[in-house]
């Protein structure tokens, strides 16, 4: 009969990323990453925690060169790390999660919702700072006290006018929430970088995108689930948040899940 030799098996193996057992309870995210390290750049540390935020003894750690992946394989297993014994292997090919943007079988629509989910949690280009025009509108109408659909009105306002309005009502919006998370101990400069070397915090998700007026009491509820909250920010114009977890595990699943999700 047919059988999986050593080949069908290595078909499954993920270059660049290993299986990590035997660890403490205690062992952080930070540690893995940094006795990782020494062998190359380390890409992604993944610690399954239970519903009390420990470690479950074992993570996954992913290399961006599949040569470093197998230089710390060499290197550390069987070495010891804070009182036990290492046991590395080879990681396996994970299950593919959501849609393949370049499935042939996907409608437009399916295939443009693939690449925002795909893109969601790359840090490349990552400008939490805008805000959406609608929002910069509501903003302007508040300021100037008249409804949003009036600033619209050809009889009230000339285009210019509209047009000025709405782009000083969105400067303000960024710089009124920059100046909140500054207040708040948040590193405002990564918002607007996209510099590869900017170190983000793992623990917190952003959301951006919000209509003008958005409130905690309508928001915190909707990632709530995915874990323990001990940070919910949202300056007073409502259109940007920082929701910091207890684990980064539970920020990951948070970003995975409502990414582009309509409110």
């Amino acid at each position: 009969g047919a059988g999986a030799g050593a080949d069908g098996a290595d078909d499954d193996d993920e270059e660049g990323r290993l299986f990590v057992r035997n660890l403490p309870f205690r062992t952080t995210e930070d540690d893995l990453r940094a006795h990782f390290a020494a062998h190359g750049h380390v890409s992604e540390v993944h610690l399954p925690a239970d519903d009390l935020g420990r470690g479950k003894g074992f993570a996954f750690v992913s290399f961006l060169l599949p040569e470093a992946a197998a230089a710390a394989l060499k290197a550390l297993d069987g070495a010891p790390f804070q009182g036990r014994i290492l046991h590395v292997l080879p990681g396996r090919r994970r299950p593919a999660e959501g849609a393949n943007p370049d499935d042939p079988n996907l409608s437009f629509k399916e295939k443009r919702e693939a690449e925002r989910k795909a893109k969601a949690a790359d840090s490349t280009g990552w400008h939490a700072g805008h805000v959406r025009s609608d929002a910069a509108v509501a903003a302007a109408a508040a300021k100037m006290g008249v409804a949003a659909r009036d600033l619209y009105s050809v009889e009230s306002q000339g285009a210019g006018d509209v047009a000025v309005a709405v782009a000083l009502a969105e400067t303000d919006l960024v710089r009124e929430n920059k100046e909140y998370f500054a207040a708040e101990g948040i590193d405002v400069s990564a918002f607007d970088s996209s510099g590869a070397e900017i170190k983000r915090s793992r623990t917190t998700v952003v959301v951006k995108n919000l209509p003008f007026g958005t409130d905690e009491e309508s928001l915190r509820p909707l990632f709530e689930p995915h874990g323990s909250i001990i940070r919910f920010l949202l300056p007073p114009s409502g259109t940007l948040a920082a929701v910091e977890y207890n684990a980064a595990a539970e920020a990951k699943a948070a970003l995975k899940r409502m990414a582009y999700r309509r409110l």
